[in-house]
């Protein structure tokens, strides 16, 4: 994302929002075609030499795709896409002095929330932190 932003914004800004998809598309094909020459499967891929986890077991998808880890991502993923409509609907009445106000003071909690979730290792204040305060920093 570092990279990604500023670089399609450059994108954007010179030849237009349409080239911004053709650059994210050919950034990977380029990632695919670097993958395909010099990745490689793990040691526990099937056919791996013998000794190096060759004996693994085969899962079902409907097993991967049912289980708490999977189902949490996706739900995870899915509530962070519902937060930019979120917020870009705040944000569009940002003419109003309170509501913008509102606006600025929910981000600095959502930084507050950052710092606090990189300090604490309690797994439920980061859920909390998660799917509150630090909600607006994805958009």
């Amino acid at each position: 994302m570092a990279v990604a932003a500023p670089t399609l914004t450059l994108v954007i800004d010179h030849v237009g929002w349409r080239w911004a998809f053709g650059a994210v598309g050919l950034a990977g094909l380029v990632w695919a075609g670097y993958w395909a020459r010099r990745g490689a499967e793990g040691p526990y891929a099937p056919g791996a030499p013998e000794g190096t986890g060759a004996d693994t077991v085969v899962v079902p998808y409907r097993r991967i795709l049912l289980s708490g880890t999977w189902l949490s991502a996706a739900l995870g993923a899915f509530a962070a896409c519902l937060v930019p409509v979120g917020h870009g609907l705040l944000t569009r009445r940002r003419s109003r002095p309170p509501l913008g106000a509102g606006a600025g003071a929910l981000m600095c909690l959502a930084g507050g929330a950052v710092a606090l979730f990189a300090v604490t290792d309690a797994v439920w204040l980061k859920v909390l932190l998660m799917l509150g305060p630090m909600a607006p920093t994805s958009s």
